[in-house]
């Protein structure tokens, strides 16, 4: 700083003016004055200073911009994928409603889709209700099938206690006691799949003279499915439906898995596919209306649900394949309403499930389904 000083000092009193008039400061002095000394003095060191928080500054800014670089990426993609995808309608209720362009319900094929609100779970995905039907789902993208692969699991791990293993053993005995109650053969030596297993605790309860097959991707559960089955296959690996054998199976189980699927028309047609003449399909799966997966949309991560489903649209599912009969469909565990208030409130819900005394008017949380296959060339 000193060598700069003694330039400007050595210089004339028009070019020192020039110098000051330069770095932003009017002064008047006079050549070689304290004035003029102490004013350049600190309108150099000023210029230092604020060179250093210049640079402390941008240095700041890149660093910044590289821990948020992926958000950044994020929500450009989300920006592009609205601007592609959503058009903006005219309604007469609410005066402006977001919609789907170019895309068609999955369950229907009518063209009109409103959003319902962006899924927590999956990127880039929106949940769309059907304006005719009503169906509610979210469209198919990688990134959901990236999320099943990668996030689901963590998210949803469900530690293996022991107030774990009694609350999904009673739902277990009321699911097997709706089967045995509903279904018109001998639940004995039979040939069973159950898709998405858990424990295997409703395996369990089945005699010990069928044949068991078990699909379940979350290893702990597994091997815990496999002994309380000794006997069963259970397979520690996702089921492909496309993949399964024909005309294989009497009995085939889901629970709390078929809102997974992403195609429910495709993937209802290959359950129906490697099920037996005279088989069962058993499906339990949850009861969803416009409040709760909006509610799930705003609060909720780890659910992944691609589908959702009440009592009538799963109806409406099921009466697109004329070998495929409803026996017998309930609600079950505890009210809608109920639902909504206890999560709402943050208080436990597993404790005022009653998993075995149906809901009527199909209000319960839970649908319970027991599905017949008649394929008439096999008789």
């Amino acid at each position: 700083m000193a060598g700069f000083l003694e330039k400007i000092f050595s210089i004339k009193n028009e070019d020192k003016r020039k110098v000051v008039s330069l770095l932003g400061v009017k002064i008047k002095f006079k050549s070689n004055s304290l004035a003029a000394k102490i004013a350049i003095n600190n309108l150099v060191e000023n210029v230092i200073l604020l060179n250093k928080e210049n640079a402390k500054l941008k240095k700041q800014i890149a660093e910044t911009n590289k821990k948020y670089e992926k958000e950044i990426t994020k929500i450009n993609t989300d920006l592009n994928f609205e601007r592609d995808n959503i058009k903006i309608i005219k309604n007469d209720l609410s005066g402006v409603k977001l919609c789907y362009k170019t895309k068609e319900c999955i369950m229907c094929g009518a063209p009109e889709l409103n959003i319902i609100g962006k899924n927590p779970d999956f990127e880039n995905t929106h949940v769309v209700q059907c304006k005719k039907c009503g169906f509610m789902f979210n469209f198919y993208n990688k990134k959901i099938e990236d999320y099943y692969k990668e996030d689901y699991r963590n998210q949803r791990r469900e530690h293996i206690s022991e107030n774990y293993i009694k609350l999904m053993n009673t739902r277990a005995v009321a699911q097997y006691d709706f089967i045995k109650n509903n279904i018109d053969i001998d639940l004995k030596n039979l040939k069973i799949m159950e898709i998405g297993c858990s424990l295997g605790l409703l395996l369990n309860k089945f005699d010990e003279s069928n044949d068991f097959t078990a699909y379940e991707p979350d290893i702990e559960m597994a091997n815990g499915a496999q002994i309380n089955n000794p006997k069963a296959v259970v397979k520690k690996e996702e089921c492909n439906l496309d993949n399964l054998d024909s005309d294989k199976y009497d009995l085939i189980l889901l629970s709390h898995v078929f809102e997974h699927f992403n195609d429910p028309i495709k993937s209802m047609e290959n359950l129906i596919r490697t099920t037996k003449n005279n088989g069962y399909i058993f499906i339990e799966i949850p009861n969803e209306t416009v409040e709760t997966v909006q509610y799930m949309c705003e609060n909720k991560k780890g659910v992944g649900h691609y589908s959702y489903f009440n009592p009538d649209l799963f109806k409406m599912l099921i009466s697109k394949f004329e070998n495929a009969q409803i026996l017998k469909i309930e609600t079950y565990s505890m009210t809608l309403d109920d639902f909504l208030s206890k999560v709402r409130s943050k208080k436990s819900i597993a404790a005022s499930w009653d998993m075995a005394k149906p809901i009527e008017n199909n209000k319960g949380i839970h649908i319970r389904c027991l599905i017949k296959v008649r394929k008439e060339n096999n008789d």
